[in-house]
Formats: structure tokens, C-alpha cells, sequence
């Protein structure tokens, strides 16, 4: 788990969401494009109009990202790739909470990383039982 001192910056998010706003501008993405990163193994989805890059390293160079697919951006396939983030999110928890309850080296604070472990759950099963609905039939 990261730091205090090596999450992002407000200020670099900040910067990072100007960057964004530019590369946006005027324009709406097609497709989502899902990376194979083989210096790390994670998958990654971008848009065609974002840069490849890989979430689980930072790793940027194209010629160690594989493309796995390109779909056209619906509802369903937004959905399909929310509840693939979730599912990762629990396993990556699930595995910190066991990993700190064994590393008796680590400052873990249980009550806290059960916590949010529950808000996590909670998040996950919210995505898992996301139902699509057609634009007419929306409130």
C-alpha cells in the first residue's frame, strides 16, 4: 500500500485533469481499448483517444502494451469493465488484509482495513447487481 508521501499530489491530479480536458476537447471517444501490460500482467482500458499506459505500473511503452480488445463504448460494455475493476479492487484488499495480519513488521490497523473491506463489499456488490435500462425508460 502507498504512502501519504507517494499518493498523487492535488496538485498533479489537478494538472493531470487539465491534461485530460485538452485531450478531450472537442472530441467523444469511440471505443475502449483494453492493454495487456507484459512487464506486470494487468490488464488496463483506456480510450482511443488516452495514451496506452498501464495502471498497475505506469509502464507506457507501446511495444510491451497488447492490445487484448477494442470495443465500441456501451452501456454494457462500460458496466462489464466496472465490475472487472471492482472484482480486482476486493482480491487486491482481501489480499493487503491478510498480508498485514501476517507481516508483523507493518503498522496494520485491522479495525480499519475491516471497515473497508465492508465499504468496498458494498461498493462491489452496488456494480455487480447494476441493471441497464434504455434511455426512455430512465428517471
Amino acid at each position: 500500500m502507498k504512502s501519504m508521501d507517494e499518493l498523487q499530489s492535488t496538485e498533479d491530479f489537478d494538472q493531470d485533469m487539465k491534461d485530460m480536458e485538452e485531450r478531450y476537447a472537442g472530441k467523444s471517444p469511440e471505443y475502449m481499448v483494453t492493454y495487456l501490460c507484459l512487464k506486470c500482467n494487468i490488464d488496463s482500458a483506456r480510450t482511443e483517444i488516452d495514451p496506452p499506459e498501464c495502471f498497475g505500473c505506469g509502464n507506457m511503452e507501446i511495444e510491451t502494451l497488447q492490445i487484448l480488445e477494442k470495443k465500441k463504448i456501451t452501456a454494457e460494455v462500460m458496466a462489464e469493465r466496472l465490475k472487472k475493476v471492482t472484482d480486482r479492487m476486493m482480491e487486491n484488499l482481501k489480499g493487503a488484509y491478510f498480508a498485514g495480519k501476517e507481516d508483523p513488521n507493518v503498522d496494520f490497523d485491522e479495525d480499519q482495513m475491516l471497515k473497508l473491506l465492508e465499504r468496498v463489499k458494498n461498493l462491489r456488490d452496488n456494480v455487480q447487481g447494476l441493471e441497464l435500462k434504455e434511455p426512455d425508460e430512465q428517471s
